[in-house]
């Protein structure tokens, strides 16, 4: 009977120290750590949907775009300002950004991009958009490798 109680009670204490143990990664919390250039190595969704018009509904969105068009680069500058690129042959564009809480700001002539950042390590950052297409909301989420 002894037995019988102390094992759960071992269980409960040990899954509440993991618990309490375990901190999501790092987010950023200075402009500086986001000053240099960075490449989009992922853009996933969600949910399924034919991001690509292709008649075949996929989440893997970056996998859809051909090897020039994941030539994706974006280059932040300590005064909120930046370049942007994305393909092969495309011209440069430039950018402002804003990082406040987590979240960055990206505001570009082909489109802003609202990232709510859930992870950053110095060297990848992760982090989701939402876009509504069709009246639905697709969390769309990219990863970026610093260069």
């Amino acid at each position: 009977m002894f037995k019988n109680k102390i094992l759960p009670a071992f269980f409960l204490l040990s899954s509440l120290f993991v618990l309490t143990n375990c901190t999501r990664q790092d987010t950023v919390t200075s402009v500086n750590q986001m000053e240099g250039t960075w490449v989009v190595t992922g853009i996933y969704s969600d949910y399924p949907y034919d991001w690509n018009n292709d008649g075949y509904t996929e989440t893997d969105i970056f996998d859809t775009y051909s090897y020039c068009q994941k030539d994706i680069s974006l280059n932040f500058q300590r005064n909120g300002y930046g370049q942007s690129r994305q393909g092969c042959d495309a011209p440069i564009e430039n950018m402002s950004w804003q990082l406040s809480n987590n979240r960055l700001d990206i505001s570009m002539p082909s489109g802003d991009i609202n990232l709510s950042i859930t992870q950053f390590d110095g060297n990848t950052l992760r982090g989701y958009d939402q876009v509504n297409v069709n009246g639905r909301t697709y969390n769309i989420n990219y990863t970026l490798s610093k260069r």
